[in-house]
Order: structure tokens, then C-alpha cells, then sequence
């Protein structure tokens, strides 16, 4: 056990040591042409969400650019999104600044910010575009330093590290001194050994047509670390990404304490089902933490205190040679002293990290699946998903091969009534008024009691309604699919082919943690479907893309291995 320790701590001085190492290379690199022989003509896209302090100062630094030709195209979901009023300032205060603001609510995953990256970019004017998150902030040189690398066509994109700037309470520090004392030394080694295949937040730069050869956003949607893949699948597809040696500033919010341990597990889970191997090996740059791990257990060690001590020496000069003089890091120079802090919560972090798959990010709650991709697991999307106006909206039915809209009413649910409430829905469109309640007791096989209330958590699943609606002459029929891509796709055929018929199809999904819609239409070439949903007030209807539906669907929280559908006709 001894000389294990010993180990564990000599192989984290290899590391750092090996981090010294790649930053002297990194340091030394010079890119041709120079900046100011290649620039095109570039599209910045900045999703954004809230307000915070200090943002206005940062999106203003992309208007200052020393750069021929480019636009800025900021974007928001939300209507009501307070940065709409920063962008307004942006257009009165850079009049000579080409600003675009789009404001779409459609979503074609989870990731909000993949959807409005993705509304944003049906703008964008030019061939190449520049990614970055709404809390980076740059000089007048950024984008010609950026830009340049793809004037080589096998380079497909460029990417930026970052350093922190803004509060200085406690939990913001925690942030900050992570990123130049420990992620930049992580990001410059992984650099040497394997090649960059990642990207980061701060700065994406890649011609559309790259983007597309993979997908676009919506080969994203669905995933934590839509930074990471831009970088990975550009690799993929035989490109060279690039880690310029511009740094990016970002904006650390004053985090409180629980908020910013949430945004490093967030990290930390995201790289674990990235790289579930080689998130093991992080072990080994944990340098401070196994050596106050090692001393606790062998105290009196005097070659334990040795190899110790070189390991630390090692470890600080490694953060202070490539954070504070290679990367300029004020802050780290500044805090210096606290790192050993920062250095142990990063371990603590590493550890939970590996019990749960609990992920938060902008207030929502996720389940991490296998990958990166993200399930919900809280009140799903606040019902964003894209709601038709009213019930009178909706067009009559229409019976064409690529659309189909069936006129069907909306009640409101009772707690615990999903699935007889849906089900009463569509018995009402086949002419026949039965109330949930009624339904509820045949599929429990009870007498109707119409005073009775139905505030237990009983549940009726479908075969039980199936059952019950028996009893009245209904025969309507109960499909299961498999929990993976052909299970979804076999499904979705399914019930398209059911609505062209001018049938209704029931489904059980995973919203609100488990519940029964209503499919009452699709549209094909817009790939949307439809749905009258009970526990949304009236006019109850909402719009669900293919991939939000796949979500719902089979990525589900109750463990099964599949999900089902009613399929129904009238008597």
C-alpha cells in the first residue's frame, strides 16, 4: 500500500511536469499567414439568456473589432428575455456595427442553447462562423488572431482557452483560479498527446459547410458539452482543429457557493460520460490532494515527505509558469495562495462526480445518459416547446401524405387522471362524452361513483384503460417499443400512419416524470408532431419537434425498456 501511494504521487509530478512540457511547445507555436492576410467576411453567433452585471460591457467588445466585414447575430428564446434590451443599447451605442437579433422560442433538442444557436444561424450571412457564449469577452484583435488559421482549408475549426474575469467573492475565485491553474494545464497535455479534438465555449470558429458535413446543430441538440462535440466531430471528419494561442476573457458571475459546485459537478459528469476512461486518469493531476491524502496515512514517511514535497514544487510551478506568465492570468497571479484550496475542491468534485448522473444547468434538472446526452428531469421546458394559439387555430383536418391536423377539443385534468383524460379526449372526438372520473373506475373495475375524488396516487396504465374502455365496446389496441433509435423510428412510422387515418394516438411519456398525451397531427417537412396536452391550461395544445418528442418519449426517468402508444378508433 506504501509504495502505491508513493507512486500515485510520483506519476502525478510526471504529469505536471509533462504540462511544463506541453506548454513550452504550445508557447513557441507561430501560425502563417499572419492575421491580416486572411478575412473574410464572418458571422458572430451569441445566444444569450438573462442579464447579468457587467454583460452589457462584454458583448460590447465584439462590436469594436478591428476587422474588415462581420455581423453580429445575437439570440434569445424567450420574448420577455431582458437581454433583448442590452442588444437594443448595442444598436444605439455601434450604429456602424451590423447587429441581427433573432427571438424564436423553437427547440430542436434539449439544450436550449443548441436551439438558439440553431435559430440564429438560419441569419447568418456568411460561410464562416464564430461561436462564442455570451460572457466571453475579447480585444479589437480577436477575430483576425481567430480567423486566420482556416485561411488553411484542412483546418476546420479554431478554439480559444479563457481566463476569468469579473467577481471576486469566495465561490467566483473557486471558479476562476480552475480554469488557468488546473483546466488550462489539463487542455495544453492533452494537446500534446493526443491532438486537439474538443472546443471550447468561448470561441468555435468553423465554415458552415463543415458543420453541415456533420449534422449541424441538431446532431448536438440533445447533449451536454455542445462545445466539446463541435470540436470532437470536426476531428471526426478528418479536419485539423486548431487551439489558437489567443486567450478569451469570461465573465464569472458572484456565484454562491452550492451554484458554482453544481457548475463544476455539471463539468465534471459531462466529461466523465464523454470520456468515462480517461476521466479515471484525472487522479493523477490531483497532485495536492494525494499528497495530503498520503501524508494522513503515513506520517512519518521521510521519503513520503520527499517525493512529496518535489511533487508539489513541481505542481505550483507548472500552474504559475503557464497560468500567471504564459496565459497573463491577473487573478491567478493575485489569489495565487488560494489554489491549494482549489485544488482539493477539484477532487471532491472528481469523487461525487462518479455517484449520480444528476446534472443542473440554467435552473433546469437533467439525468445524464450514457454519451453526454441530456434527459429532463424537471417540468418540462416551462411548456416552451412552441404552443399553438388556441384550439380555433388549428387548421381543420387535413389528409395530405406530409401534414396531417386532426380538430380535437381540450379538457383540463384532474391530479392522478392523465391517461383517462386523454382518453376522454379522444372518445369525444369520436362523439362520445364520458368523463375521466367514469374512466377511471372502469379501469380499476369499480362501480362509478361520480362523487367520488381521485386524489391518491393510484395509477392507470394503459393496459388497465384498455380494460376498461372493453366494458363499452372499444377495442383499441396497445403498442410497445424498444428504447433505442429503431424502436423510436418504428413508432414514430407507426403513428403517422394512424393519424392519416384520422385516428388519434395516445402516448406515454416522460413528461412531468411520467404522463399520457394526445398525438393529433404532424407535419413531416417541419418535422413536428402535434399534441393536445391535459395538464397545460386550455387551449392545451403544444408542438414537439422529432427530436423533443424522441426525448419524451423513449428517453424516459422510470426505467423501462420501452415506451407505448394507444392506438384508437370509434366503436
Amino acid at each position: 500500500m506504501f509504495w502505491l501511494v508513493v507512486m500515485l504521487v510520483i506519476a502525478s509530478s510526471v504529469y505536471h511536469l509533462l504540462s511544463l512540457y506541453s506548454a513550452a511547445r504550445f508557447f513557441r507555436q507561430t501560425y502563417s499567414p499572419p492575421a491580416s492576410a486572411f478575412t473574410p467576411p464572418v458571422s458572430i453567433l451569441k445566444p444569450l439568456r438573462g442579464a447579468e452585471a457587467g454583460l452589457g460591457e462584454v458583448l460590447a467588445s465584439f462590436c469594436e473589432q478591428d476587422y474588415p466585414a462581420y455581423e453580429i447575430i445575437f439570440g434569445v428564446l424567450d420574448p420577455q428575455d431582458p437581454a433583448i434590451g442590452l442588444v437594443e443599447q448595442l444598436r444605439a451605442t455601434y450604429p456602424q456595427c451590423q447587429i441581427k437579433l433573432v427571438i424564436n422560442p423553437h427547440r430542436i433538442g434539449t439544450s436550449a442553447k443548441v436551439s438558439n444557436l440553431y435559430n440564429i444561424c438560419q441569419e447568418a450571412s456568411h460561410e464562416i462562423l464564430v461561436i462564442s457564449d455570451c460572457d466571453a469577452c475579447v480585444g479589437p484583435d480577436y477575430l483576425r488572431s481567430v480567423v486566420a488559421p482556416l485561411a488553411d482549408e484542412r483546418v476546420g475549426l479554431v478554439t480559444c482557452l479563457y481566463r476569468p474575469i469579473g467577481s471576486k467573492n469566495f465561490s467566483a475565485l473557486m471558479e476562476g483560479l480552475g480554469l488557468m491553474g488546473e483546466f488550462a494545464l489539463g487542455v495544453l497535455v492533452a494537446r500534446q498527446l493526443d491532438g486537439v479534438r474538443f472546443a471550447f465555449g468561448a470561441t468555435a470558429v468553423l465554415r458552415q459547410k463543415v458543420l453541415a458535413e456533420f449534422g449541424g446543430f441538431a446532431a448536438i441538440a440533445n447533449f451536454l458539452g455542445d462545445d466539446f462535440l463541435l470540436g470532437h466531430l470536426t476531428a471526426q471528419r478528418g479536419y485539423e482543429v486548431i487551439l489558437s494561442p489567443y486567450v478569451v476573457e469570461t465573465l464569472i458571475p458572484p456565484y454562491q457557493f452550492g451554484e458554482m459546485f453544481r457548475h463544476q459537478l455539471r463539468w465534471a459528469r459531462s466529461t466523465k460520460f464523454r470520456r468515462p476512461f480517461g476521466y479515471v486518469g484525472l487522479i493523477f493531476t490531483y497532485t495536492t490532494a494525494l499528497v495530503v491524502l498520503a501524508l494522513l496515512a503515513f506520517p512519518t514517511s521521510i521519503l513520503l515527505w520527499s517525493v512529496s514535497a518535489f511533487a508539489l514544487a513541481i505542481r505550483f510551478l507548472a500552474a504559475w509558469f503557464i497560468g500567471v506568465i504564459g496565459f497573463e492570468d491577473r487573478i491567478l497571479r493575485r489569489y495565487f495562495y488560494l489554489l491549494p484550496i482549489r485544488d482539493v475542491l477539484s477532487f471532491v468534485v472528481w469523487v461525487i462526480s462518479f455517484f449520480g448522473t444528476t446534472v443542473y444547468w440554467c435552473g433546469d434538472r437533467y439525468r445524464l445518459l450514457p454519451g453526454g446526452k441530456l434527459l429532463p428531469q424537471s417540468r418540462w421546458f416551462d411548456n416552451q416547446a412552441g404552443i399553438i394559439g388556441s384550439s380555433e387555430a388549428l387548421p381543420k383536418p387535413q389528409m395530405s401524405v406530409d401534414v396531417i391536423f386532426i380538430q380535437i377539443s381540450h379538457r383540463q385534468q384532474e391530479n392522478y387522471l392523465c391517461v383517462p383524460t386523454a382518453a376522454a379526449i379522444v372518445l369525444e372526438y369520436f362523439g362520445e362524452t364520458r368523463s375521466p372520473h367514469e374512466l377511471k373506475v372502469l379501469s380499476r373495475g369499480q362501480p362509478y361513483n361520480p362523487n367520488e375524488a381521485f386524489t391518491d396516487f393510484t395509477i392507470t396504465f394503459f393496459r388497465d384503460l384498455l380494460t376498461g374502455l372493453q366494458a363499452i365496446g372499444y377495442t383499441w389496441k396497445e403498442a410497445t417499443y424498444a428504447n433505442n433509435s429503431h424502436g423510436f423510428d418504428n413508432g414514430l412510422k407507426e403513428i403517422q400512419e394512424h393519424l392519416r387515418k384520422g385516428l388519434p394516438v395516445l402516448a406515454d411519456t416522460s413528461l412531468f416524470g411520467g404522463h399520457t398525451i394526445a398525438i393529433v397531427g404532424f407535419d413531416a417537412p417541419k418535422q413536428l408532431l402535434y399534441v393536445v396536452d391535459s395538464n397545460i391550461p386550455p387551449p392545451g395544445y403544444r408542438s414537439l419537434s422529432y427530436c423533443q418528442f424522441e426525448q419524451v418519449w423513449h428517453s424516459h426517468e422510470t426505467g423501462f425498456n420501452g415506451r407505448s402508444a394507444i392506438f384508437t378508433k370509434p366503436k
